[in-house]
């Protein structure tokens, strides 16, 4: 693999291996072979989109999403276009179809445009934020956004990326969203398991602004086993963990006495 071109762009996912690596071709070298291997798709832009945005968090029905169980880092949030303000909104809901928050600008705009073209729009919560000062809460979401009238093939690779993408998310990392047009043909090749192992570096956050919440915890794990098979058991599961520490924490003390 050619160095220059791994610092730059980072190595790439164990589970794709590049075939044009036997030929002695680096993984962006540019070569004829190499732009051949990727020009029988269709460009980028016209069947897949990734990005991160700040959100615009409701301090109300926001505030109370975020800072509770339901709010789990790579987690799927609800978002349809609004244009009751005259201009391309993007609301963002939870469970209950509440607004907790939303997106303006161009990035709303670009999104309900392709949800328009018949893009599948996915948005994954990527982080939490705490504003000392006003006491407020913020973060960021991270959308992927594809074309599944391509073909079944398509639709089952970016199924399986943006599945992987979120998992990652929920680790703590901030993967790539973001596919360059040779990139697009390792995601497609591989049924959506290839990527980047160089992730973006985490944004800087203002001063007086603190993570909050950055990836699933264990208690989360239960929760988001809850809210899968039986939505009902979110206070239960809260509830159990809290329990359990209180359990673990007496035990020790116990211990320390004697």
């Amino acid at each position: 693999m050619d160095k220059k071109d791994t610092q730059n762009n980072g190595p790439e996912s164990p589970r794709y291996e590049d075939p044009l690596r036997k030929l002695g071709f680096g993984v962006f070298g540019g070569s004829d072979l190499e732009l051949k291997a990727t020009s029988s798709y269709p460009p980028v832009a016209e069947l897949y989109q990734g990005f991160y945005t700040d959100i615009e968090v409701d301090q109300k029905a926001g505030r109370s999403f975020l800072i509770g169980a339901e709010a789990i880092i790579g987690s799927s949030v609800v978002s349809r276009a609004d244009k009751s303000e005259g201009k391309d909104i993007r609301l963002l809901l939870d469970r209950d179809g509440k607004i907790i928050g939303c997106i303006r600008g161009e990035d709303a705009s670009r999104l309900n445009d392709l949800e328009a073209n018949g893009f599948k729009i996915c948005c994954y919560l990527a982080l939490v934020t705490y504003t000392v000062a006003d006491r407020s809460f913020g973060g960021q979401v991270g959308w992927m956004a594809f074309y599944p009238g391509a073909s079944s093939e398509y639709l089952q690779a970016f199924t399986e990326f943006t599945k992987n993408i979120a998992d990652r998310i929920s680790h703590g990392t901030r993967p790539r969203l973001r596919l360059q047009q040779n990139q697009l043909g390792k995601v497609l090749e591989s049924g959506g398991t290839w990527f980047f192992t160089n992730d973006e570096a985490s944004p800087r956050l203002p001063k007086g602004t603190q993570s909050y919440k950055r990836k699933k915890s264990l208690t989360d794990n239960l929760v988001a086993v809850a809210l899968v098979h039986r939505p009902g058991c979110t206070v239960a599961a809260s509830v159990f963990w809290v329990a359990l520490i209180a359990l673990i924490v007496w035990l020790i003390v116990m211990w320390v006495r004697h």
